[in-house]
């Protein structure tokens, strides 16, 4: 019985290990972080992927600029801010508010549809933006960044 039990616990270990996880999988997001095709990283960690898009880190690894773009759809938006800023969209709100006060900073401009940032980003040599995860990229000129 007990090695019944052993081995069990032993095959039974991976998959735990898996429900436990804190880290959500890029599959558990409801937005998908996409790039110029040019942009020369295939992954990015929550934490970068927040810096850039609070322009805290205004450089790619290679020097290019980075030009994030934010989608003005409610539903992504809040939560895309929820999941890489840990913060509400209306804390993101007040950070900008600071920033453009204190004159530190402007956020990144805004598009109203998920076909304009595709647009901008595919057109646009170092910009990073996001979708929703069911928006179709086939053939868009985008690249989709991974979030570790």
């Amino acid at each position: 019985m007990m090695k019944k039990r052993s081995l069990l616990l032993l095959l039974l270990a991976p998959a735990l290990a898996l429900a436990v996880s804190t880290t959500p999988a890029q599959d558990e997001y409801s937005f998908r972080v996409i790039a110029h095709p040019e942009v020369r990283v295939d992954w990015i960690s929550k934490s970068d992927a927040s810096d850039y898009f609070l322009k805290k880190t205004p450089r790619w690894t290679d020097g290019a600029d980075i030009k994030p773009i934010d989608l003005n759809v409610q539903e992504v938006r809040n939560e895309f801010s929820t999941a890489i800023h840990d913060r509400s969209r209306s804390a993101i709100k007040k950070y900008w508010q600071r920033q453009i006060f204190t004159g530190r900073g402007t956020p990144p401009p805004e598009k109203d549809s998920e076909r304009e940032i595709v647009e901008f980003v595919s057109s646009t040599p170092g910009a990073i933006g996001y979708v929703s995860s069911g928006y179709s990229l086939g053939g868009a000129g985008v690249k989709v960044l991974k979030i570790n």
